[in-house]
C-alpha cells in the first residue's frame, strides 16, 4: 500500500493510502495520451458509438491479436526451414499415437 501526499483546502499535508489493488470487477489501467492520439481515440469512439474506455480496450485487443499473429507467423517460418517430409506422420500414424497417449501406454 502506498501513500499518497496531497494538499486539503486548509494548507496542511495529509497523507492517504493508496490500495492498488482495486475493488471493481475488472482491473483498470490509467495512461496518458498526446493530443493527436487522444483525438484519434475520440473520432474513433463516435464513429463506432463507444466511449472511449470501450474503444481504447478494443484497439489494444486488436494490437494484441496482431501480435500473437505475427509470433506465431516467425513460429512457422521457423518450424517450416526444420521440417523433413521423409519424418513427418500420416494422419493414421498420428492418431495411432494420440490413442496409445490416452490409455498411458
Amino acid at each position: 500500500m502506498a501513500l499518497w501526499k496531497h494538499r486539503p483546502a486548509e494548507g496542511r499535508i495529509r497523507y492517504t493510502k493508496f490500495n492498488p489493488r482495486m475493488t471493481a470487477k475488472s482491473p483498470r489501467i490509467h495512461t496518458v495520451l498526446e493530443p493527436y492520439l487522444y483525438e484519434a481515440v475520440e473520432i474513433l469512439a463516435r464513429k463506432h458509438g463507444r466511449s472511449l474506455s470501450q474503444e481504447v480496450r478494443e484497439l489494444v485487443c486488436e494490437a494484441l491479436e496482431v501480435l500473437e499473429d505475427h509470433l506465431l507467423d516467425g513460429f512457422s517460418q521457423s518450424r517450416r526451414k526444420t521440417f523433413q517430409s521423409g519424418k513427418a506422420l500420416t494422419i493414421r500414424e498420428a492418431r495411432k499415437r494420440l490413442r496409445s497417449a490416452k490409455r498411458g501406454k
